[in-house]
C-alpha cells in the first residue's frame, strides 16, 4: 500500500511538470509566431504644460478631489517648504491654479501628504493637508497671523514665554519680514518689546516695515481700546492681563 501511494505521487508529480513545460513551450511559440498578439499598445505624451500645471520643485503628495462639486476631479499639490497648489480642473484637458482663493497659512510650510474626504458629513469633499512644524520661530509666527486657530494673542504670548530660551529672535524676525504680513510684523514686535526680548535693532528691522494703517493686537477680541502708534496696533488686550497670564 504504501508503495502504491509513493507510486502515485510521483505519477501525479511527473504529470505536473510535463503539463507545465507543455504550457510553457505553447506560450513561447505563441509570443515568438504572434509577437504583437497580447500587448497592449499603450503611449504616453508630455502634457503638463499644455495643461496648465506649471510648478516644478519638491513635493511630498498630490490628491485628486471634487473640491467645487462640479463632478470633476481637481487636484492638490502639497509642494514642500512653498505654496501649496490646488489645481481647479476647466472640464477640458486645462487646469487653473486657484491657491490664493484658499490658502492664507504660512508660504513656506512643511506640507505633506494630504487625503480628499467629506469630514463633517456636509455633503462636500474636505480637505486634509498634513503640515511638519518644522521649527518653533515659524510656529509663533503662524499663531501671530492666525491667532483663532491657537486660542487668541494671550496664548502666543505665553508660549513665547515658556521658550523664550529656544527661540532664535534673528531667525523670527528674518521669517516675519519674508512673510511681509503686516499684523504679524506688529504683533511680533509688540510681543518682543514687552517681554523686553531681544536686541533694539531686531525691533528697529520691524518698524522699518510699518506702514500708517492699524491692526487688531488680538484679532479674537472686540474692535476696541486705546491705539498704540509705535507698533499701529489697536491694544484690545491689556499688556499686564498677558503678563499675569504668562506668570500664573
Amino acid at each position: 500500500m504504501e508503495n502504491s501511494t509513493k507510486d502515485n505521487v510521483r505519477v501525479k508529480c511527473l504529470y505536473c511538470r510535463a503539463n507545465i513545460s507543455f504550457y510553457a513551450i505553447l506560450l513561447f511559440y505563441f509570443f515568438v509566431t504572434y509577437p504583437n498578439v497580447g500587448l497592449a499598445d499603450i503611449q504616453f505624451k508630455e502634457v503638463t504644460t499644455d495643461a496648465g500645471i506649471h510648478h516644478a520643485g519638491t513635493s511630498f503628495g498630490a490628491s485628486w478631489g471634487d473640491f467645487n462639486g462640479d463632478g470633476w476631479p481637481d487636484l492638490w499639490v502639497g509642494n514642500h517648504n512653498s505654496k501649496p497648489t490646488l489645481y481647479l480642473n476647466r472640464q477640458d484637458g486645462t487646469f487653473e491654479d486657484t491657491i490664493d482663493q484658499v490658502w492664507s497659512g504660512n508660504p513656506r510650510a512643511d506640507t505633506h501628504g494630504a487625503a480628499w474626504a467629506d469630514f463633517d458629513n456636509d455633503g462636500d469633499q474636505d480637505l486634509v493637508e498634513l503640515v511638519d512644524v518644522s521649527d518653533i520661530e515659524r510656529t509663533i509666527l503662524d499663531g501671530l497671523k492666525q491667532s483663532e486657530h491657537c486660542g487668541g494673542f494671550s496664548e502666543v504670548a505665553k508660549a513665547f514665554w515658556m521658550r523664550r530660551e529656544d527661540v532664535d529672535l534673528t531667525r523670527i524676525v528674518d521669517y516675519a519680514l519674508r512673510l511681509n504680513v503686516g499684523a504679524v510684523i506688529r504683533r511680533l514686535g509688540y510681543l518682543l518689546e514687552m517681554f523686553e526680548a531681544g536686541a533694539p535693532h531686531e525691533c528697529d528691522r520691524l518698524r522699518k516695515r510699518l506702514t500708517a494703517s492699524y491692526a487688531l493686537l488680538d484679532p479674537l477680541l472686540p474692535a476696541e481700546g486705546k491705539y498704540l502708534a509705535r507698533w499701529r496696533l489697536r491694544l484690545n488686550v491689556d499688556a499686564e492681563e498677558i503678563k499675569s497670564l504668562v506668570s500664573s
